[in-house]
């Protein structure tokens, strides 16, 4: 585990980033965006829908600590 620089951010593993430090609000609209983005979807690399993931993953282990 490291310290993120300067931020007061850890990183688990390869991808969990903590604290997210975001409000209520900033989690529904991060949670709506495959919503907005699937008219779109065909322009979205893949790569953004795992990287999606590993964020709402790492949010979800948060909010059980």
């Amino acid at each position: 585990m490291s310290d993120g620089y300067g931020k007061g951010n850890r990183f688990v593993g390869n991808f969990s980033l903590y604290p997210l430090d975001w409000t209520e609000e900033e989690a529904v609209a991060f949670g709506m965006m495959p919503k907005i983005l699937d008219p779109v979807n065909h322009l979205v690399p893949p790569d953004f829908y795992t990287a999606y993931e590993k964020v709402s993953d790492s949010s979800k282990g948060e909010e059980g600590s």
